[in-house]
């Protein structure tokens, strides 16, 4: 798509844009942003969003394939991350 950043320059966006993100696990979606202040009118105009104080729920299923978000079949996005002991 034309305007569109490379998957790794949004992925650099993202992370400099927003504080944290939360996933839902049974549906393995994002489920809700929590940007940086000073970014929060930017999410706010979004029509795939809607506000709850400081967070932003997401609304529209697609913004996960918008956000290239990916990840293995175990939930895992780094490959050549190691885990060195068992986590409960």
């Amino acid at each position: 798509m034309p305007g569109m950043l490379p998957p790794r320059r949004s992925r650099e966006l993202l992370r400099f844009m927003l504080l944290a993100v939360y996933a839902d696990t049974t549906t393995r979606r994002i489920a809700t942003l929590k940007p940086k202040p000073s970014f929060a009118p930017l999410f706010a105009v979004s029509p795939s969003l809607t506000q709850k104080g400081d967070l932003f729920l997401v609304t529209d299923p697609q913004i996960c394939q918008a956000l290239d978000v990916i990840s293995g079949d175990d939930g895992i996005r780094t490959r050549d991350l190691l885990l060195d002991r068992q986590v409960c």
